[in-house]
């Protein structure tokens, strides 16, 4: 059970590392948009 838990446990910091990395590439391109739109005019 304790080696499951360990599992489950590396496996949740996984995702919410992939979750991060998705929030950062979303709002990277949100700010890059909101820069990139002036500059194109």
């Amino acid at each position: 059970m304790s080696i499951m838990h360990e599992i489950d446990r590396g496996g949740s910091i996984i995702i919410e590392t992939i979750f991060q990395l998705k929030n950062w590439m979303v709002s990277k391109r949100c700010i890059g948009t909101m820069i990139g739109a002036p500059m194109r005019k």
